[in-house]
């Protein structure tokens, strides 16, 4: 509501006809890989996945008293471990909520399951098998497609979304009010390994850089 031009109106905003952004596309200009852009970024797939995590391998990151296991999957029943760290349809009544109220990861990090999806920088698709002796590390999509990944649930979804190993995908012309970024930015000088995204609210950052490998819980 209020006046559409000081950018209270989301749909007047995002109309093309009103200056807003239609659609928008990931190019990489003088790079071969995302791990080689220099400024801030959208995160890959793996490295959001690795951020919401923060070591852990539950269905959702551990934080206080929430052990990250999941016992209502498919609902919007109360789910303990999810209630702690983040807004989804069974506590946020579908409102926006401030950012920070509920619990960070082990690295700082906020509100990584749910309020809204998070956009990843690469093209949506498979990941490769975790059957193969050497599993792929840090993997990020191709650089065709026509689809781009994004994660981590919304305030409008279920208990299911917002675990950390889901994923989802939709055309870059798509928007919603459900949908948003969270930015990360490459370390200089340290090679795929030393991808850091950054804290979205007073994060503590991340800790040494080392290899990770995506899990499927």
């Amino acid at each position: 509501g209020g006046d559409p031009t000081d950018g209270s109106d989301y749909g007047f905003c995002m109309d093309a006809g009103h200056g807003g952004i239609a659609s928008a596309t990931v190019t990489l200009n003088g790079v071969s890989s995302p791990y080689e852009c220099t400024g801030f970024r959208l995160p890959t797939e793996s490295e959001w996945e690795y951020a919401y995590r923060a070591g852990d391998m539950t269905a959702f990151h551990t934080s206080g008293s929430s052990d990250g296991v999941i016992t209502e999957a498919g609902s919007c029943a109360w789910e303990p471990a999810l209630d702690a760290i983040g807004w989804y349809c069974g506590n946020a009544l579908e409102l926006t909520h401030e950012v920070g109220t509920k619990n960070a990861n082990a690295w700082g990090f906020y509100d990584m399951a749910g309020s809204v999806w998070e956009w990843s920088g690469d093209y949506y698709e498979g990941y490769p098998s975790t059957f193969v002796p050497n599993p792929a590390q840090d993997p990020f999509g191709s650089d065709v497609g026509t689809e781009f990944g994004y994660r981590g649930g919304s305030r409008y979804d279920d208990i299911t979304f917002a675990r950390a190993a889901f994923r989802h995908c939709t055309t870059p012309n798509h928007f919603n009010e459900g949908i948003g970024l969270r930015l990360a930015r490459s370390v200089l000088g340290e090679g795929p390994e030393g991808i850091a995204p950054l804290p979205f609210l007073g994060g503590a950052g991340f800790p040494s850089p080392s290899p990770r490998a995506l899990s499927g819980t």
